[in-house]
């Protein structure tokens, strides 16, 4: 399963969904979606810009990989 840290950042950033929304050009919706792990889909062209708003206001770098995670599903 694939799961978003978008909303953990952007904590730790101190910055609210809506101001972050502004910053990066992105949908008020699609930052929910991310935040609240209701994402279906993104565009390459959206999770660019998602990183790119990060890397602006982040004192450090940030990656594909601080903002996506992959946990593998147990099958029971």
């Amino acid at each position: 399963m694939i799961y978003f840290k978008l909303d953990a950042l952007l904590k730790q950033l101190n910055y609210s969904r809506n101001r972050f929304s502004q910053l990066s050009g992105v949908r008020p919706n699609t930052i929910n979606d991310m935040c609240n792990g209701n994402t279906k889909r993104l565009e390459l062209e959206t999770l660019n810009a998602i990183l790119e708003a990060l890397n602006r206001i982040s004192q450090r770098p940030i990656d594909i990989s601080d903002l996506i995670e992959f946990k593998k599903e147990d099958k029971k």
